[in-house]
């Protein structure tokens, strides 16, 4: 009698052109093989269909799904939800490549720690060039993050404000799914919004695995196909609204709720910055005097109860005009330097105590920031680090701005400001081939967490 698959891989197919071979034979050529591959052809006009029925000859572990017109991404991983037997759902897509251990990691630790997700690393990279460009910068913290905590409930705050939606960030009991109804809704972008946070909302216990090395790597595509240059601002608004609807309507509490408000400010903000100037004005006006309340953000003139960075943000939509350009120019981090001035003189404070030199990574706005807290409360720091060369010799608050190799020859802590330069900071400081503490701003003000939860120590 044939085992049952234990895991159900949902892979969405719409012209996937010449990457749907590396992918399908990626999961085929998996170290864990008992597993079952439900391919849903969305109309695909590319030859896709005729390569997919090739592969099913080959290997009767892949079932076909074919649409006869195109529904999009999030109708095809739902239908896959219903047709999945495994105990556990996975999501791909079929222009990825796969480490040949994903499944075989991602089971073992689902099976040990019985949970409701499995978190990984992924990274990305651009279509042409080689596979593989680390992202440690983003998720390497997540496992160290979180790992202390087993039990959702002890970290849903930093969990909801922090976690990436990507289908394939993730493994899930299949039990889990179903049980809670969760479906990707319909829409043509932002369509995993409601899927990932709502999961992670409900569930009880997720892992994150222990091994900091990335198992899928992310094919991005750029030009006129990519799809953010054929996003709709509307859809993410859209998937928002409805997530707050569904979370209201479950009883869930108002901790997530507002977390859920705060990253719709966010995912806000990004959305004018992407639109075309047209589109801008009109969704900004939108925002302004529809989208605020739909969120319960804002009443007239009151506030929903939001951090006070958040505040400001739904209070410049009341208040500012789109002329001004106000989105441009703001800085989440830069409030949150602000805000933590107290935490920050005691962070500077413990390196001093310890007879440690600390440098500070980025010369920008937000360094600037931080530069002048020091100066103001006579904190020890030997200068600003920056890659620009323009501002090498210059000076922020009576601070030098340093060449990277000048400043880390001398630095046994660096603060680095922009998470999104993590990569090349830190390929750079591993270049100096010494061990340099690396504390990221990002973990240690937005999440309260302790020094140790912001820090790697990077080493050969």
């Amino acid at each position: 009698m044939k085992e049952p698959a234990l895991i159900s891989i949902i892979m969405p197919v719409y012209n996937p052109g010449q990457y749907l071979h590396t992918a399908i034979t990626g999961i085929l050529n998996q170290s864990y093989k008992n597993f079952e591959l439900i391919c849903i052809d969305d109309a695909s006009t590319d030859g896709s269909a005729h390569v997919l029925v090739q592969y099913q000859e080959m290997d009767k572990r892949i079932r076909l799904i074919f649409h006869s017109k195109n529904a999009g991404a999030a109708c095809s991983r739902n239908e896959g939800i219903r047709l999945a037997d495994g105990k556990y759902i996975f999501f791909v897509d079929a222009d990825d490549v796969f480490e040949k251990d994903l499944l075989e990691r991602m089971v073992q630790t689902a099976e040990r720690e019985v949970v409701d997700m499995v978190f990984i690393n992924y990274d990305t990279f651009i279509d042409g060039e080689p596979y593989g460009l680390d992202i440690r910068g983003k998720y390497y913290y997540f496992r160290k993050y979180f790992s202390q905590y087993h039990e959702k409930k002890n970290c849903s705050k930093e969990i909801l404000r922090s976690i990436p939606l990507a289908p394939y960030s993730r493994l899930y009991a299949s039990e889990f799914i179903k049980r809670n109804q969760l479906q990707f809704q319909n829409l043509k972008s932002s369509n995993d919004v409601y899927f990932g946070i709502m999961a992670t909302s409900l569930s009880q216990k997720i892992v994150f695995l222990d091994e900091q090395i990335c198992l899928v790597h992310v094919r991005v595509h750029e030009g006129r196909e990519r799809i953010s240059n054929r996003r709709n601002p509307y859809d993410n608004f859209m998937a928002y609204t409805y997530l707050l609807h569904e979370m209201k309507r479950l009883g869930l509490s108002n901790t997530d709720i507002e977390i859920v408000q705060e990253r719709f400010l966010e995912n806000m903000l990004w959305e004018l910055k992407e639109c075309t100037l047209k589109r801008r004005k009109e969704f900004y006006e939108f925002i302004c005097t529809e989208g605020l309340k739909e969120m319960e953000i804002a009443d007239g003139n009151k506030s929903a109860n939001l951090e006070p960075v958040y505040r400001r943000i739904a209070e410049s939509f009341c208040e500012k005009s789109l002329e001004i350009n106000w989105f441009e120019e703001n800085s989440l981090m830069g409030y949150y330097i602000e805000r933590s001035e107290r935490k920050l003189i005691k962070l500077f404070e413990q390196f001093a105590t310890r007879g440690e030199k600390c440098g500070i990574w980025g010369a920008g706005k937000d360094g600037t920031i931080l530069a002048g807290i020091c100066a103001e409360n006579h904190c020890q720091c030997e200068g600003l680090i920056d890659n620009n060369e323009e501002k090498w010799g210059k000076t922020v608050f009576g601070f030098e701005i340093f060449f990277p190799y000048e400043l880390l020859k001398i630095v046994d802590i660096v603060i680095i400001i922009n998470q999104n330069h993590f990569n090349a900071i830190y390929d750079q400081i591993k270049l100096q081939n010494k061990k340099i503490k690396m504390v990221s701003l990002n973990l240690y003000l937005k999440h309260d967490q302790d020094l140790y939860s912001s820090t790697i120590i990077v080493s050969d």
